[in-house]
């Protein structure tokens, strides 16, 4: 959008409209959701993560500049919302003498895992473009659906048992 708005304006107002319906997608959720239920955090984990997955693929390979940027509010939609409820997994069943550790694990884990993938995917964008390395970056997440679905599935085992 060169000339129409003063882009410091336009960053802004993608800002402020990504946090309103993050915002707003978390409150949702957790509607929808009991946070202390194991199942219900394994099934918004599970719906909010294919979301993603699908926000991300759709703005890859957005025809327009719409389209894209809806698939880019709803991928920081899902990602704000997703975050809460993956700390609620984490944090299930653990020793509070031990949660700052595991939480800062799994802290660690996220951003070794954005140092080792970044110049992969930055390849990827340099020798095809870079639509296709944020779809190939929408493809690494794909493995934590059925690690999702498996959990839920287990979840449902102990509710049906006990």
């Amino acid at each position: 959008m060169p000339g129409m708005l003063n882009d410091v304006v336009v960053f802004t107002g993608l800002y402020v409209i990504s946090q309103l319906g993050g915002i707003a997608i978390i409150r949702l959720v957790e509607l929808r959701t009991a946070l202390g239920r194991e199942r219900s955090v394994t099934t918004a984990l599970l719906l909010l993560n294919g979301t993603i997955v699908l926000a991300m693929l759709a703005f890859g390979l957005a025809p327009v500049f719409g389209v894209a940027l809806a698939a880019y509010w709803v991928t920081v939609w899902a990602r704000n919302a997703e975050e809460p409820f993956f700390t609620a997994w984490v944090n299930r069943g653990l020793d509070p003498a031990t949660r700052a550790t595991v939480l800062s694990t799994v802290g660690q884990a996220n951003a070794i895992g954005q140092i080792a993938g970044g110049p992969a995917f930055g390849l990827i964008a340099q020798l095809a473009t870079v639509r296709a390395a944020i779809a190939a970056a929408a493809l690494v997440l794909l493995p934590a659906l059925p690690l999702y679905a498996r959990e839920r599935r287990r979840a449902d085992g102990e509710v049906s048992e006990g």
